[in-house]
C-alpha cells in the first residue's frame, strides 16, 4: 500500500477481510496515512456502497461497515447490511486466479454464514445471523466447479460448521447421491447430537471424507464454561460413529483456558487416549486474548 501511495496518491486503498474487524486490527489500519478505508463484515453490499459513493463524490463517507480516518479521527460505523438470501449471490470467480499455482488442489465453497453456536472463547460478534443455502443452489456451483475443473474433485467447506443445519445437508447428501456425483468434501463440523451413525454413513456415501470437530477439552467442567452445551459422551460416540462411517476425523484442541487446572488438562490428555484410534489428526490451539 505504501509502494502504491507513492506512485500515486490519488488512488484509494481500501483494506477488508476478517483482520479489518474493528477488534482485531481495522482501528490500527486506518491510522496509516496509505490506507482510506476499512471495510469489514460481510462485504457485497457495503462495498457496491461504497464504490458508488466514491464514484458520485470522489470521496469515501463514513457508512455502515465501514471505518474511515475524518480529521484525524476513526470513525467505526457499525456493522453493515447482510444479504439476506444466499441464493441471490453469483458464485465467487475462481477463474481470476491461477489455480494452477496454489499448493492445495481443494476448491473452496461455502454452505452458510454465520454461527448458531454461542462459544464463549469465539469473536461471535463478527458472525450475523445464521444464514443457509439452498441444496440445489450448493449443487449448480459444485457441478459447474466440476465442469471447470475437471482434475479436481475435493471442496472445502469454509463454513463455522458444515453441519449446523442437519436438514440442509440430509437433502444436499440425497441430491448428490441421486445424480451419482462424483466429489469429495471436507471441513469444519460440530458433534451434533443429530450425527448418528446412518447420518453420517449418508454422508460419506455422498462424498464427505472429512470432519475437523472443534472438541476443544475433554473436561465436563470445561465444557460447560465454554458454553459448548453437549455432553462428552455425545462427543465420542459422534468420534467413533464418524470413524466407523468411514470419515477421516480430525479434532481442535483448546488448551490454557481461564480456569483449567492440571486436572482438567489431564482428562483431556485421557480422552485423547481413549479415542486416539478413531482420531487422524489434533490440532491444538492456545488461549490468548486479542486486543
Amino acid at each position: 500500500a505504501k509502494r502504491i501511495k507513492a506512485i500515486n496518491q490519488s488512488i484509494y486503498i481500501i483494506f477488508g477481510g476478517p483482520d479489518a474487524y474493528p477488534l482485531w486490527s481495522g482501528k490500527e489500519y486506518v491510522k496509516e496515512d496509505m490506507i482510506d478505508l476499512i471495510v469489514y463484515g460481510e462485504a457485497e453490499i457495503t462495498f457496491k456502497k461504497v464504490l458508488n459513493n466514491f464514484s458520485k463524490y470522489r470521496k469515501v463517507y463514513p457508512i455502515p461497515g465501514t471505518i474511515i480516518r475524518d480529521n484525524g479521527k476513526e470513525i467505526d460505523s457499525a456493522f453493515g447490511e447482510v444479504v439476506e438470501n444466499l441464493d441471490e449471490l453469483p458464485m465467487p470467480a475462481l477463474e481470476d486466479f491461477p489455480l494452477q499455482l496454489y499448493i492445495k488442489k481443494c476448491i473452496p465453497i461455502s454452505f452458510s454464514r454465520g454461527c448458531v453456536y454461542k462459544c464463549v472463547y469465539c469473536p461471535r460478534e463478527m458472525y450475523p445471523k445464521f444464514r443457509w443455502r439452498s441444496p440445489e443452489n450448493i449443487i449448480k456451483e459444485a457441478e459447474c466447479r466440476l465442469r471447470a475443473y475437471p482434475e479436481r474433485k475435493d471442496f472445502f467447506v469454509c463454513d463455522a460448521a458444515i453441519n449446523a443445519n442437519l436438514k440442509q445437508i440430509k437433502e444436499l447428501c440425497d441430491l448428490i447421491i441421486n445424480k451419482n456425483l462424483k466429489i469429495s468434501f471436507g471441513g469444519f463440523a460440530s458433534t451434533h447430537p443429530g450425527m448418528s451413525y446412518d447420518y453420517l454413513l449418508k454422508m460419506k456415501k455422498a462424498g464427505f471424507n472429512g470432519l475437523c470437530y472443534g472438541v476443544e477439552s475433554g473436561s465436563e467442567k470445561i465444557l460447560d464454561k465454554l458454553g459448548k452445551k453437549i455432553k462428552l459422551e455425545i462427543i465420542e460416540r459422534v468420534i467413533k460413529d464418524t470413524y466407523s462411517a468411514g470419515i477421516d476425523v480430525a479434532i481442535d484442541i483448546l488448551v490454557g483456558l481461564p480456569g483449567e487446572s492440571d486436572d482438567d488438562f489431564k482428562q483431556t490428555l485421557d480422552f485423547l487416549m481413549r479415542c486416539r484410534k478413531f482420531i487422524k489428526q489434533v490440532g491444538v490451539n492456545y488461549f490468548g486474548i486479542l486486543p
